[in-house]
């Protein structure tokens, strides 16, 4: 089952808008379901993890949610934007981050996961997202990995001041990370960057990394490595 819902700006909080939405999970809740929450990038929806849904293994007991990101405006491009935060500068490595946006996106998500896994009977909890969205949970690592079970991000490059903000032990908690060598949104070599630091953050064997040529999408194959990865964690 795949659900998309809204964040509401005003409250900055995760809300279930579609009232249909409780009634599937109840329909589920006497068997334990696994949930899985993605964040989609930037302007964009769930369309971003349409291979996630099309290759979800039919005999798993899995509940998908896609959070949606508010309407803001961005300051890089002068307009309104889907997005999880401002953009205040294309330059990623020395642009300033919104890191205000991030944090409440992150105190959002937390309690909607607490409030999930206390009226359900959740059995396996893992939260990512793709692009912008893979930033956004990977700044709320140290919350959210108290009460999730691992964490995938896709197409998604860190820059040094997100990952010296990572200032804990982190290395026993699995986590999932997908990039392709064509993506020029977000640059092979950034990737690439990431993927060595995360080699010294993680153990080896709490690390998944699938690097394939593809550009700035979730390929089937990827689609596939994650729920390999997530089956097993």
């Amino acid at each position: 089952m795949a659900v998309e819902n809204g964040l509401i700006e005003n409250t900055q909080q995760l809300i279930l808008t579609e009232i249909q939405l409780s009634g599937e999970l109840e329909r589920i809740e006497k068997e334990p379901f696994e949930l899985v929450i993605l964040l989609h990038g930037l302007e964009s929806s769930y369309v971003d993890f349409k291979q996630i849904i099309e290759t979800c293994p039919k005999n798993k007991n899995v509940v998908l949610l896609f959070p949606k990101a508010s309407i803001r405006y961005m300051t890089l491009f002068k307009k309104e934007m889907h997005s999880w935060s401002d953009i205040i500068s294309g330059d990623f490595e020395i642009g300033k981050l919104d890191w205000i946006s991030f944090e409440n996106n992150v105190s959002a998500l937390l309690n909607w996961i607490i409030r999930i896994k206390n009226q359900y009977r959740v059995s396996k909890t893992v939260v990512g997202g793709f692009s912008q969205g893979g930033f956004n949970v990977w700044t709320g690592i140290k919350k959210l990995k108290e009460e999730t079970d691992g964490m995938a991000i896709f197409s998604t490059s860190l820059n040094d001041e997100s990952i010296s903000r990572m200032q804990f032990d982190i290395r026993d908690y699995p986590f999932f990370y997908s990039y392709g060598k064509e993506d020029i949104m977000m640059p092979y070599q950034y990737c690439e960057k990431t993927n060595k630091a995360m080699s010294t953050i993680f153990k080896s064997r709490r690390l998944t990394s699938f690097v394939e040529d593809f550009g700035h999408e979730i390929n089937k194959e990827s689609a596939k490595t994650f729920w390999a990865w997530q089956n097993q964690i």
